[in-house]
């Protein structure tokens, strides 16, 4: 269970199934606790499958805000007093 916590930041290695998964989890969390979710998956191959990307930020009331693409590299940043994110990417050679 959460404890006064101010946010919940999953950091995850889901395929493309999983991540599916998780786009109907993380949501009911964020409301369940209402508080601001954030996950982080890899991208590309990783450990004998492929990482499906589509890291993501939902609100405390489980609107998804943000969500990376599934072969992006970067970064979300959740600005906690605007309710808002940043998205800045990564280009890799």
């Amino acid at each position: 269970m959460l404890y006064d916590a101010d946010i919940y930041l999953a950091s995850v290695a889901k395929s493309k199934d999983s991540l599916e998964k998780g786009d109907l989890h993380y949501p009911k969390v964020a409301r369940r606790f209402s508080i601001p979710v954030l996950m982080s998956n890899a991208v590309g191959p990783c450990d004998g499958f492929v990482g499906a990307g589509g890291t993501s930020v939902w609100d405390s009331e489980g609107n998804k805000l943000a969500c990376m693409g599934a072969d992006e590299t970067g970064i979300l940043i959740y600005q906690t007093e605007y309710n808002a994110v940043v998205k800045s990417l990564l280009i890799l050679p």
